[in-house]
């Protein structure tokens, strides 16, 4: 979403666990959709950080600072399309 053109969302976060059941889905979801996910939101700075032993989540931060995190733990990988594209932008 954007103000006067301005996009508020500013970066995404998405963490998940290389080697747990509860990300298996996101790690397909990054194997298969990541890059068109950056071609498509080329102003938004895209990162993917490893955490060992933890449940998946993706994390917006806003221009105001305010940041929303989801959980996408043990979500189907169109959820997590879903969740990443329209629950954090909203």
């Amino acid at each position: 979403m954007s103000i006067r053109g301005v996009y508020q969302l500013m970066r995404l976060d998405l963490k998940y666990c290389d080697h747990s059941g509860s990300s298996r889905h996101l790690r397909n979801f990054l194997e298969n959709h990541l890059k068109t996910l950056r071609e498509d939101w080329s102003h938004l700075d895209i990162t993917t950080t490893v955490r060992r032993g933890r449940h998946p989540n993706v994390t917006g931060t806003y221009r105001s600072g305010r940041q929303k995190t989801v959980d996408l733990k043990n979500k189907e990988e169109k959820q997590n399309f879903y969740l990443t594209t329209m629950e954090i932008t909203l």
